[in-house]
């Protein structure tokens, strides 16, 4: 079934997309798909929400931070496209967009907002705006998640409770499982937990990591492995 679900949002993305590498700076680096109405048919058919972004582009310089630094989160983006069908709405622009912002009552050439809907168009959680950090956006990402009954991923918590971390009661891994330290984007919090596990059960450990995460530790893990046992080495 999972497979099915990934295999729906690539053709979904692909055909209703935006690549990644063009997207102007507002939007971060996201793959965004154009087609509300696709995405809500997909939505439809996985059970996944729509994560659908306002944004001002060219914006502001409050819109182009928000894309440099929340929307480029390497955890905030392999959420948005893992477990939400993400759809950029340009809120200065004509045509589709501008019938969609009149559609849910959205300003124009406003900071940005993020929409959380169903298959049938409507707000999972209510509307707000002013969210302007990882965290926040996180813990919104999360309560959408929940509303609709499905499950939370571990590296996401991470992110929704960064902000209010504190350091004490790290566990100093040994120098073999260094490597799980150097996956890229992982937050405080993550090396907090898995540091915590880690004298006590790696896989619980590993948990924490993202899919995205632990597919690298495996690579840069099997790497070392081949670069042990290669002759002359």
């Amino acid at each position: 079934m999972r497979r099915f679900i990934i295999i729906l949002t690539a053709v979904f993305l692909l055909a209703h997309g935006v690549e990644a590498d063009e997207n102007p700076i507002e939007v971060g680096a996201v793959h965004w798909g154009r087609d509300l109405d696709q995405a809500q048919k997909v939505s439809g058919e996985t059970g996944r929400p729509v994560f659908v972004f306002f944004q001002e582009v060219p914006g502001c310089g409050g819109c182009q931070d928000f894309g440099r630094t929340v929307l480029t989160n390497p955890l905030i983006v392999e959420a948005i496209e893992d477990e939400f069908l993400p759809v950029l709405v340009f809120n200065n622009r004509g045509g589709k967009d501008q019938q969609l912002l009149e559609r849910f009552g959205e300003p124009a050439w406003n900071f940005q907002v993020v929409r959380f809907l169903n298959a049938q168009g409507r707000d999972i959680i209510p509307r707000k705006d002013h969210i302007w950090t990882t965290s926040d956006l996180a813990t919104r990402m999360i309560a959408t998640l929940q509303a609709v009954d499905r499950p939370v991923p571990k590296y996401l918590q991470t992110l929704a409770e960064e902000s209010d971390f504190g350091k004490s009661g790290r566990i100093r891994p040994s120098e073999g499982e260094q490597a799980i330290f150097q996956v890229p984007g992982l937050t405080e919090m993550q090396k907090a937990r898995i540091e915590t596990l880690l004298s006590i059960d790696k896989s619980k450990a590993l948990e924490w990591l993202s899919p995205r995460q632990r597919q690298v530790l495996r690579n840069a893990e099997k790497n070392v492995e081949e670069g042990v046992n290669t002759p002359g080495r």
